[in-house]
């Protein structure tokens, strides 16, 4: 559950346009839908905040007519801001939304628990945004937001993984991303460059390390059984081994350390120069993900880092990044990635 979303003001509650009344005096249209649906909002058990970077007379018509359970106005950096406002405040960011256009916003869209934006942002918002709204700034956005909070809030979150309607709807999104990955030619080479270098290893007597959170550390899993086992072909083993397999080893490091070094003393017990370590991770912000990775680098490793283009991290030997920011899509494709990765290593060793 959501327990606070912030609006920024030009580009959101305004339409980001400048008009001059010939006066000295300089307008800006707001959407009076938009302050009823803003005042449904409050009433829902949810704080509203409104942040922005502008401190004028205007931002003052804007805080006295929404009337904001929060308004800040002047913030030039508006992500200390934020993260300084919610640790004082003992909340949490994943419980945030933040509905942003600009390049101000950007920081925070990255780090809160929803990001929207309106139709017309910036590229860089949009990219970084779990839902981007069919509403344009200053037009229906925060009546928009009311519509999903109001319809959507009966699940666990409010995230794009919700909004779908019906099967069709899926498969038409699996349609556009494998289009859009068939088109990445940046992507279809990283996966290829990953099979050449996980056969590399072990074709030297290398192991693959690997692991994830979550359903990711199902997809680690999946890696590791089809390397022990086998994908299609008979053939002998492969040496690898899933970082998140053993409850003792978790609770343990987890318990006697931190969770965020679950894996990374892990590959520093088990890693060795050449080794692959293979990390899956949707978000590509766990810290125990970047904490293995930075420790299998140390090591002179190799390194794959497999997540999507939520990942900012690329401290990493090779990055692939599935072209989109729903989780249950990036999963999908990561799974279709591990067999083809199999597929090939299986084909390069055989031949050897």
């Amino acid at each position: 559950m959501y327990d606070l979303i912030i609006f920024d003001i030009d580009g959101v509650l305004t339409d980001g346009n400048l008009l001059f009344d010939g006066k000295g005096n300089y307008l800006k249209k707001i959407s009076f839908k938009d302050l009823d649906s803003f005042n449904e909002i409050k009433k829902m058990n949810i704080k509203t905040m409104i942040l922005s970077a502008e401190e004028n007379d205007m931002t003052i018509y804007i805080k006295n007519k929404f009337e904001p359970h929060y308004f800040f106005a002047g913030i030039e950096n508006k992500y200390s801001f934020l993260t300084d406002f919610i640790s004082n405040n003992n909340m949490n960011l994943e419980n945030v939304i933040y509905v942003g256009d600009g390049k101000k916003d950007f920081a925070c869209m990255k780090v809160v628990g929803l990001s929207i934006c309106p139709n017309d942002a910036i590229e860089d918002i949009k990219h970084v945004s779990n839902i981007i709204l069919n509403s344009y700034g200053g037009n229906g956005v925060v009546s928009e937001i009311f519509y999903l909070l109001k319809n959507k809030l009966n699940s666990k979150s409010l995230t794009d993984e919700n909004l779908y309607l019906n099967f069709d709807s899926i498969i038409s999104e699996h349609k556009d991303l494998i289009e859009d990955m068939f088109n990445n030619k940046q992507f279809l080479s990283s996966i290829e460059k990953a099979s050449k270098l996980i056969s590399e290893s072990l074709h030297n007597g290398h192991k693959v390390l690997s692991c994830g959170n979550g359903g990711s550390s199902c997809e680690s899993q999946h890696l590791v059984s089809e390397l022990i086992g086998r994908y299609n072909m008979e053939r002998s083993p492969y040496p690898a081994i899933d970082l998140c397999a053993g409850e003792a080893n978790i609770t343990c490091i987890s318990n006697d350390y931190s969770f965020d070094n679950l894996f990374e003393r892990q590959v520093t017990a088990l890693g060795k120069v050449g080794d692959v370590l293979i990390a899956f991770t949707t978000s590509g912000n766990s810290n125990n993900i970047i904490n293995a990775i930075k420790c299998a680098n140390n090591k002179n490793m190799v390194t794959i880092l497999i997540t999507s283009n939520k990942c900012y991290f690329n401290e990493s030997s090779l990055v692939i990044k599935v072209p989109s920011r729903n989780t249950a899509r990036i999963q999908e494709i990561h799974l279709m990635i591990i067999h083809y990765i199999c597929q090939q290593i299986d084909n390069d060793l055989s031949v050897r």
